[in-house]
C-alpha cells in the first residue's frame, strides 16, 4: 500500500494537480486523496481505476501494489467446508465416547430463532465528509440493513466515526445515526463542515462564537473563525 501512496502522490505532482483539483476529477475529497497517499488506508479497484483515468496512465501503472478486492464467499463454496467439518466432528465425539464407554447424545440440532423483524436499508457513510457535501464516490458510503428498533426516529442516515476524539462517549468504529438540522443546542453531538473538512464534536454557542468540544479531553476545543465556512450537517441521535 506505501508504493501506491508514493506512486499516486509523484504523479499527481508530475501532472502539477492539486488534491482537490485531482479529487474534483474523480469525484472525490483531498482527504480520502490523502489518507491514500499517505498509506492510512485502500483504494477499491474502481477508485484506482478512476486515478488512472484521470492522470492520464494506464491501470498497470499501479498494478505492482496491493488493492482492497472484495471476497465473495458464495454456499456453494462454504457448504462442502461445513459438511466436512461437521462430519468430522461427530466421528471425533462418537470415538471418545466409545473410549470412555459412554452413550453417544446427538446434539441439539434446532434451528436457531432468527430476528423476523422489519429490517431497514440505511445509507453510511464510510468519510463524514461525504455527508457534508454532495455523494462522490460509491466508496464513500454503503447500505446496511438494521432491524427496525435500532435505528432512532427520524434518523436520516448514519456516519462511521473513524478516531477516538469522542471517546468514551462513542468509540472509534461506531455508527451513528444522524438527523438533518441546521439548529443545535448547547451540548448536543452534531456532524459539522469546518471548509472541507467534516468533525463530529458537542456543539456550544456563547455571546463569543461558535465552539466544538470532543469529549476526549486530550483534544482542545476548535473555536470557529470569522473566515471559516462553517455548517451544520446534523444532530447525532444515537449510536452502535
Amino acid at each position: 500500500m506505501d508504493s501506491f501512496g508514493k506512486k499516486l502522490r509523484a504523479l499527481r505532482k508530475q501532472k502539477g494537480l492539486s488534491l482537490e483539483e485531482l479529487g474534483k476529477k474523480i469525484g472525490s475529497s483531498k482527504q480520502v486523496l490523502s489518507k491514500y497517499e499517505n498509506a492510512h488506508r485502500s483504494p477499491r479497484i474502481s477508485v484506482v481505476s478512476a486515478l488512472a483515468e484521470a492522470l492520464d496512465v494506464s491501470l498497470n501503472y499501479f498494478d505492482d501494489v496491493e488493492r482492497e478486492v472484495p471476497i465473495i464467499i458464495t454456499p456453494e463454496w462454504y457448504r462442502p467446508l461445513v459438511s466436512a467439518y461437521q462430519a468430522a466432528e461427530k466421528a471425533i465425539q462418537e470415538a471418545t465416547c466409545a473410549v470412555l464407554r459412554i452413550p453417544y447424545l446427538e446434539p441439539n440440532t434446532e434451528p436457531e430463532e432468527k430476528y423476523v423483524g422489519k429490517m431497514i436499508d440505511m445509507i453510511v457513510y464510510n468519510d463524514p465528509a461525504a455527508a457534508g457535501i454532495p455523494l462522490y464516490a460509491d466508496s464513500e458510503y454503503e447500505h446496511i440493513e438494521f432491524p427496525e428498533d435500532q435505528i432512532p426516529k427520524g434518523a436520516d442516515f448514519g456516519i462511521r466515526i473513524s478516531g477516538d476524539s469522542m471517546e468514551p462517549t462513542i468509540p472509534d468504529g461506531e455508527v451513528i445515526f444522524v438527523r438533518k438540522t441546521y439548529d443545535l443546542g448547547n451540548g448536543q453531538i452534531g456532524v459539522f463542515m469546518i471548509d472541507d473538512t467534516a468533525v463530529c464534536k458537542r456543539f456550544y454557542k456563547t455571546g463569543k462564537g461558535i465552539q466544538l468540544e470532543s469529549d476526549n479531553r486530550e483534544y482542545e476545543p476548535i473555536k470557529i473563525r470569522d473566515f471559516e465556512r462553517f455548517g451544520i450537517v446534523g444532530r447525532v441521535l444515537e449510536y452502535r
